[in-house]
């Protein structure tokens, strides 16, 4: 659920008490909508109050990608690095988030009919490739419609790897790889 900008601060301070050593504290998810454009600016500045190399920032633009670019530069020049959650914007900003050392996410959303840009998906290269449910939302096709949940992901990251024309396994390892690197996350032994 959003937190409305008044809130950050109280958030921030509690994450910060709870968990001052949390290695891949994502702190938070700051969606930024063209209707609804939060306070952005302090938003990041209160990112500041964590240590940048352990702890991430999640950005979800919808329709307001001028007011994001700005965003991500100001936060890597601070050293604070992030993923472009539930991208769905445009290659322009995909490229200077991928500049600055950013990954980009896709989640079902790419399994839909109506998403045509292909091109998107094969832009980011596979070492900041990451894919999510955005549970329990845009739970990808043939889910559709449905609360989303984690075990779906393995839909998202088929259509990407059909459209980038790799091995599905393959792609899978990687995007776990990646997470893995970015949130300072253990990877766990899968072997029996």
């Amino acid at each position: 659920m959003p937190i409305p900008p008044d809130d950050l601060e109280t958030l921030c301070e509690e994450a910060a008490r709870h968990w001052p050593k949390h290695d891949g504290l994502c702190v938070r998810d700051v969606r930024i909508h063209q209707a609804l454009v939060l306070d952005h600016e302090r938003s990041l500045r209160l990112e500041t109050q964590f240590d940048p190399t352990t702890h991430r920032v999640q950005l979800h633009s919808r329709d307001a990608d001028a007011d994001i670019g700005p965003l991500i530069s100001s936060a890597a020049s601070a050293g604070v690095r992030g993923v472009l959650h539930c991208f769905t914007g445009t290659h322009a900003l995909a490229e200077l988030a991928l500049s600055v050392g950013w990954y980009v996410s896709f989640s079902g959303i790419v399994t839909f009919r109506k998403w045509d840009d292909l091109a998107l998906l094969r832009l980011v290269p596979e070492d900041r490739l990451l894919v999510e449910s955005d549970a329990p939302y845009l739970a990808p096709v043939p889910f559709r419609g449905k609360r989303n949940e984690p075990s779906f992901v393995p839909r998202t990251v088929e259509r990407l790897a059909v459209v980038r024309e790799v091995a599905t396994d393959v792609l899978a390892a990687r995007t776990a790889e990646n997470a893995v690197r970015l949130f300072g996350l253990a990877m766990p032994d899968v072997r029996s």
